[in-house]
């Protein structure tokens, strides 16, 4: 059985912010084959849930395809 993951951004101050974090979440949701794209909803820190993802897989797949995720997301270990 699968689970979800959730991932937390820092606080967003700007578009600019904003608008990295959603690129980010494009590239992971096609990097793991998401049937719907992840998005970024309101509030100055994110949560986004990964439905159906391992947290293992989830962050495997942030290390391919989001190389600065350091800047973007919480790490794993910090929750």
């Amino acid at each position: 059985m699968k689970t979800r993951t959730h991932l937390y951004t820092f606080p967003i101050e700007n578009d600019s912010e904003r608008a990295a974090v959603e690129e980010a979440l494009e590239k992971l949701s096609t990097e793991l084959a998401l049937t719907h794209a992840l998005r970024l909803k309101g509030g100055h820190r994110g949560l986004i849930t990964i439905p159906d993802v391992e947290p293992e897989d989830a962050w495997s797949a942030i290390d391919r395809v989001v190389p600065d995720w350091q800047q973007l997301f919480l790490p794993p270990s910090s929750l």
